[in-house]
């Protein structure tokens, strides 16, 4: 059984690349993407990953984040060797490790923000009740305290944004990878983003970020520039924020800093097919219980026909200009 990949000290790094490779094949030849990459990332760091298309930065994220191999040289994630990890065991130390934060959201559309931010730790084994405190705490963290029984067609970009940041911080993992997450944001909500994710920063979480976008970038400790596979240059970003305040919620998250004084809190190292199960049956309860909440279905009074859908003729393989059956 793999087991979480922890730091064995506070003073090991949280990403070591030692010659990091990577190329694909194209054709009959090698298309070398990453070129025998160095690069060492503190724990609490923030670090944004700049460079054109197809200079490497996307590649570096993947294998950071355990979603490929590299071809060649060693990566470690808290002092732990990730590049050859069985399938199962990358599953499980990304569970552990890593929080991932998507340009696109990546949102479950038939969720609530709540049920989101609460679907990686039904799937991790931890019960009903402490799941939902927990995904409640931190969506009032983020600013989503009301907004919470909301579905995403129901926010806007940016509060979708901050679900995902929430989701992503469900497990409580030591390192956040977000690719482009203003990317699809207006500048105004964009900086309220970054303003997120530089406390959380400061609350001592390590963040790896991709961008194409200067004034994000300069969010970072440090900007590292990639070109045709390489590192091109390293520069320093901005000064540190003052850490977030948090409110009395009953659940301080460890990334808090407020919360060394608790017992801390580990994901179960392996989902138990019963405790899935059984989970899925509370879900389906619940989802019972508000259906007969609601009342019975009407139904179509005495000598009238029920209401029916009435197909388009573009299911049929008409097009949607040529009207209804």
């Amino acid at each position: 059984m793999a087991q979480p990949v922890r730091p064995a000290s506070s003073s090991t790094p949280a990403v070591v690349a030692s010659r990091l490779s990577k190329s694909y094949p194209n054709g009959g030849e090698e298309l070398q993407v990453l070129k025998e990459v160095d690069l060492t990332i503190a724990q609490g760091e923030f670090v944004a990953i700049m460079g054109p298309s197809g200079s490497g930065k996307s590649t570096l994220l993947n294998l950071v984040g355990i979603l490929d191999r590299p071809s060649g040289g060693d990566l470690r994630l808290m002092g732990r060797e990730v590049g050859k990890l069985s399938a199962t065991q990358a599953a499980l130390a990304r569970r552990a490790s890593l929080g991932f934060i998507f340009q696109s959201f990546n949102l479950m559309p038939r969720m609530t923000a709540l049920q989101n931010v609460m679907l990686p730790m039904a799937i991790a084994g931890v019960g009903r009740r402490e799941r939902h405190d927990r995904a409640v705490a931190i969506l009032r963290q983020v600013g989503l305290g009301d907004r919470m029984k909301h579905r995403p067609n129901q926010l806007s970009g940016g509060q979708k944004q901050r679900v995902a940041i929430a989701r992503a911080l469900a497990l409580d993992p030591p390192i956040l990878l977000a690719d482009e997450p203003t990317g699809n944001l207006d500048s105004k909500t964009g900086a309220e983003i970054m303003a997120l994710f530089t406390r959380l920063n400061a609350a001592g979480k390590t963040i790896l970020q991709v961008t194409h976008d200067e004034g994000v970038a300069r969010h970072a400790q440090r900007i590292v520039r990639f070109k045709d596979g390489r590192i091109a240059g390293i520069e320093s970003g901005h000064a540190r924020p003052a850490p977030l305040v948090f409110e009395e919620l009953g659940h301080v998250p460890a990334w808090s800093g407020a919360a060394a004084a608790q017992p801390a809190w580990e994901p179960s190292p392996e989902p138990s097919r019963r405790r899935l199960r059984k989970a899925e049956k509370a879900e389906k309860a619940e989802k019972a219980q508000n259906a007969r909440k609601k009342g019975p279905v009407p139904v179509a009074a005495p000598g009238t026909k029920p209401y029916t859908p009435v197909r388009p003729k573009w299911a049929s393989g008409h097009g949607p200009g040529e009207g209804w059956k």
